[in-house]
């Protein structure tokens, strides 16, 4: 995905269970110089949840009401819905004992940020998987972990873009700066 100057990839590995994160995202550094976040692929509803933190994040830093100092902090931010780095990473941030991971790589060059998907797969010892291959956390807990109440999901009719949770989901990660009071 692009935006303005900004390419995003997001994708999802398949690796055994983590038990050092720190070193994975050590290793990371060291293959690549793109900015790049890791993250439990079990905990999103839908990748469009990615894309749309992704631009709620470019234009936060162009309004200057960025929360995080680099890009990729402020997108994990706005996929959490979330004003608080570590309320995002306890949401859906890694943890030891994940299998299922979404990474996602942003930069100027597509080019080389494919190549370097191969290698940090290689290092991690993942297969790229799809988003219908990771077995998803119940909708119940996702949706607990976003504050959205069952009435709020009944109370809106099913679409041909999207679920409600998937539609409500993306409204909290547009409104999060509002109902934080940031605006």
């Amino acid at each position: 995905m692009k935006y303005e100057e900004y390419y995003l990839i997001l994708f999802f590995i398949k690796t055994k269970k983590i038990e050092e994160f720190e070193k994975i995202i050590e290793e990371i550094k060291r293959i690549t110089s793109f900015q790049f976040q890791i993250f439990d692929a079990k905990a999103l509803i839908s990748p469009i949840q990615v894309e749309v933190a992704f631009i709620n994040a470019l234009l936060s830093i162009k309004a200057k009401k960025n929360i995080a100092k680099n890009l990729v902090l402020e997108i994990l931010l706005k996929m959490a819905a979330d004003t608080q780095i570590s309320n995002a990473i306890k949401k859906i941030g890694i943890k030891n004992g994940l299998e299922y991971l979404g990474l996602y790589l942003v930069g100027s060059s597509i080019r080389e940020m494919k190549k370097d998907i191969k290698k940090i797969l290689e290092k991690i010892n993942g297969k790229l998987i799809d988003w219908n291959e990771i077995p998803k956390d119940s909708i119940r807990n996702i949706l607990k972990k976003y504050k959205v109440e069952e009435v709020e999901v009944n109370s809106i009719s099913q679409n041909e873009l999207l679920k409600p949770e998937e539609y409500l989901i993306l409204e909290r990660i547009a409104t999060s700066d509002l109902r934080k009071g940031r605006v």
